[in-house]
């Protein structure tokens, strides 16, 4: 089975990506609460201060995150780890499952595949709230 992340960069809202790079800096760092914090605050400055330029016009993102952007890939990626974290019981008991960014490879021998699809389904508050639906390709 393959999934995508429908429209993952434009689609990840600010306040989605500060709570996932929160939840990765204190789940996966040793960094003080004020150091934290700080890299919170830098994060948000890039979030809102990206200007990018095509030709001559100059464009600032105004929804979602810039595809592409150095740094927005990486918080796209710890995004993308944070809204899968309440599937690890799922993901655990799948044979094979690979994610790059926002496409999803998924093998598993047990049950079927709508099974996988249901259970994924049923936990889709985080989905839902922040609109980062998957789109499976059985």
């Amino acid at each position: 089975m393959a999934a995508d992340v429908k429209g993952l960069y434009p689609n990840l809202k600010s306040d989605i990506v500060k709570r996932a790079v929160s939840r990765a800096l204190e789940k996966h760092s040793k960094f003080s609460v004020d150091a934290r914090e700080a890299i919170l605050q830098l994060n948000n400055v890039c979030l809102s201060n990206v200007i990018t330029q095509f030709e001559s016009n100059f464009y600032i993102q105004d929804k979602g995150i810039v595809t592409g952007d150095n740094h927005l890939v990486t918080l796209a990626n710890i995004t993308a780890y944070y809204v899968l974290e309440p599937y690890s019981l799922v993901i655990e008991k799948a044979e094979i499952f690979r994610r790059f960014i926002d496409d999803i490879v998924w093998l598993s021998s047990f049950g079927c595949l709508s099974g996988h699809q249901e259970a994924w389904n049923s936990r889709s508050d985080r989905q839902a709230q922040w609109k980062l639906m998957v789109r499976w390709n059985s």
